[in-house]
């Protein structure tokens, strides 16, 4: 049951932060501060990949651009980021597209059925070619923000149980599956009979040991960041 995670880079206003005008003025007064939001753990590949860029922007802008990292859900987490990215709570995010099918349904392309498993090649074609870039154009015109590069890439997304071990997709059947967000991911777990349970990342090592839900969807670099082995997993 895997199909291809991925994240997009969203920076509030990109146009204009970045922009060249802003910077000159940016001589003679203040830094323009940079907050970016993420809800995964410091050692977090998309936090690693985020951080190495904010300080490359820092080093490019001579230091009058200073970015603030907060990580492991601090500000919001990736369910709430795109309200807050609106309202110009915080300047940047890189949210899973899962959780911004709400406002873009085509979002939830990369969980199409033909998307199971397949080679990384295949799913670059997508992600990156036409198909991504028409997700892309919705999601800037939704969240009024400029998208920054490619997906960054979490690999597949795997199914974890605490206590029940899974032979069969008939093992799924009445067990609470956490759901990261998005119709399709809680369509598959529906579709084996399991009960989609949404909650944000930030919560779910403290849910797993108190038994909220049996098993989660997410990835291994997601998992091994978190040390969900401590939770139970």
């Amino acid at each position: 049951m895997a199909s291809g995670w991925n994240r997009r880079a969203f920076m509030k206003g990109a146009g204009g932060v970045l922009a060249t005008p802003y910077i000159s003025r940016a001589l003679a007064q203040d830094a323009i501060k940079l907050r970016c939001s993420l809800d995964t753990a410091p050692s977090h590949p998309r936090n690693q990949a985020i951080s190495d860029y904010l300080e490359k922007i820092e080093e490019a802008s001579n230091g009058r651009i200073k970015s603030e990292l907060f990580h492991s859900g601090q500000l919001f987490a990736d369910l709430n980021v795109t309200k807050a990215l609106i309202q110009g709570q915080i300047d940047m995010a890189a949210p899973g597209t899962w959780t911004m099918t709400g406002l873009v349904p085509d979002c939830d392309f990369c969980q199409l059925p033909a998307l199971y498993g397949p080679p990384i090649e295949l799913f670059r074609r997508c992600s990156d070619g036409a198909p991504g870039e028409l997700v892309a154009r919705q999601i800037e015109a939704k969240v009024r923000s400029h998208i920054i590069g490619h997906w960054l890439e979490l690999g597949y997304e795997n199914w974890y149980t605490t206590k029940k071990p899974i032979q069969s997709l008939d093992d799924f059947s009445g067990l609470k599956i956490r759901s990261p967000g998005g119709a399709g991911i809680s369509w598959r777990i529906a579709f084996v009979h399991a009960i989609p349970n949404v909650t944000p990342w930030p919560n779910v090592p403290l849910a797993l040991s108190q038994g909220t839900f049996d098993g989660f969807v997410s990835t291994d670099e997601s998992c091994t960041s978190a040390k969900l082995w401590e939770a139970g997993v």
